[in-house]
């Protein structure tokens, strides 16, 4: 039973209310086609249950959530509240676009929120700082204000390099698969991984390519959109309005499905030139639109049968969130990278 989240690696609670899956404060299911998700208090990200007790949960979801206090709905989506506190979201037949945007939505308003907070938050020391200058004279403040805004531009560059370090690890992207290359160097870079879009002449068109002091790598199929799916939201982090959600959703279903959008935006990148240019070259909303066809391609193709890649992408997340629990020592770290490596042959 997993209990850590797959994208920020956060505990996911636990409730009492259904004894089949006694994971999470707030389950989301879809009794026609057999989903059950957990979503994360901490990020608000939907984790897909891989487990075969999946069925048994739902049916006892749906009997809890029959006799729930209706909290909101619409036609086809409704949250209530179940016992002890539990938040049930029942997934009826919703077109997809209003479902993703119904997905989503609050999941991106949020990280916008908190991208606010913690900015209003820097601005307050800033302003504190400035005025702690400008008490020993106008010199004084502008000795004060350089060093201030490094730190903020180095506190967020190391954020952003140990999230996509961490979605890559937990995606199965190790020294051990690159060119032969091991050592933990991987993730040692002042910029951390620069990751890009190539095409490629699998089924899908497209890849990541993946560079890093020097070393090289490609991931392709299902392990590339696994991969998208987890470093997207770090690439996201500042969310997104109404707006640019419903604009982002509208791009998604003009290509009709995430795989065919993947295509169409890899190729176009790559006919106006830019194959290989980093990921935080897509505009904002192309990339919100890739994240959710990442999610969504992910979780079509383990409903199809790759539910062990699944299962085994959550037990790296749990390793992951122990790992950091624990302060990742440079001896757990190098001992987790050569286990990973040696599993993967």
């Amino acid at each position: 039973m997993y209990s850590t989240c797959l994208f920020c690696h956060g505990a996911l609670g636990a409730n009492v209310a259904v004894d089949t899956f006694p994971v999470g404060r707030r389950l989301a299911f879809d009794a026609a086609k057999g989903r059950l998700w957990v979503v994360c208090p901490r990020c608000a990200q939907w984790n897909l249950t891989p487990l075969e007790e999946r069925w048994e949960a739902v049916e006892q979801c749906e009997r809890l959530f029959a006799t729930a206090r209706m909290r909101a709905s619409t036609a086809q989506i409704g949250i209530a509240r179940g016992p002890s506190g539990l938040d049930l979201i029942r997934i009826g037949h919703p077109l997809r676009p209003e479902f993703v945007a119904w997905r989503y939505g609050r999941t991106l308003q949020r990280r916008r929120a908190v991208w606010r907070v913690g900015g209003a938050v820097a601005a307050t020391a800033l302003v504190g700082g400035v005025a702690g200058g400008m008490a020993s004279g106008l010199a004084g403040a502008f000795m004060v204000v350089p060093p201030l805004v490094m730190v903020g531009v180095t506190i967020r560059r190391m954020q952003t390099r140990g999230a996509i370090g961490a979605a890559l690890r937990q995606a199965g992207v190790a020294p051990g698969l690159l060119d032969g290359t091991g050592g933990s160097e991987w993730f040692h870079s002042p910029d951390g991984p620069r990751v890009s879009f190539a095409r490629d002449g699998g089924p899908d068109g497209w890849r990541l390519h993946i560079e890093n002091n020097g070393m090289l790598g490609n991931v392709a199929g299902s392990a590339a959109y696994l991969t998208m799916g987890l470093l997207l939201p770090t690439l996201n982090a500042f969310g997104a309005s109404r707006r640019e959600t419903d604009e982002a959703v509208a791009k998604l279903d003009a290509n009709g499905d995430p795989r065919a959008h993947f295509a169409t935006i890899v190729g176009n990148a790559c006919k106006a030139g830019h194959a290989y240019a980093p990921l935080t070259f897509l505009p904002s909303t192309i990339r919100l639109s890739l994240e959710m066809a990442a999610h969504e391609e992910t979780e079509r193709r383990a409903l199809e049968g790759e539910l062990e890649t699944l299962a085994n992408q959550w037990r790296v997340a749990e390793e992951i969130a122990g790992i950091a629990d624990n302060l990742l020592s440079p001896a757990a770290h190098d001992a987790f990278v050569e286990r990973h490596r040696v599993d993967r042959g």
